[in-house]
């Protein structure tokens, strides 16, 4: 096969990190169906200061 030409190819971008800040809606659309899904906001874990510079 002497006659093919292999043209390099473009890399694609690696997809971008979506932003986990703050309370999300999703809708889906199924025919003549929505779906409303809330996601809420991831919350921080709970810090214990009753134990901060304690030795046990």
């Amino acid at each position: 096969m002497q006659n093919v030409i292999a043209f390099p190819r473009k890399a694609a971008p690696a997809p971008a990190k979506a932003a986990a800040d703050g309370a999300k809606t999703l809708f889906l659309h199924i025919r003549r169906t929505t779906l409303i899904v809330h996601l809420a906001a991831p919350q921080p874990k709970a810090f214990d200061r009753s134990r901060t510079g304690k030795r046990i």
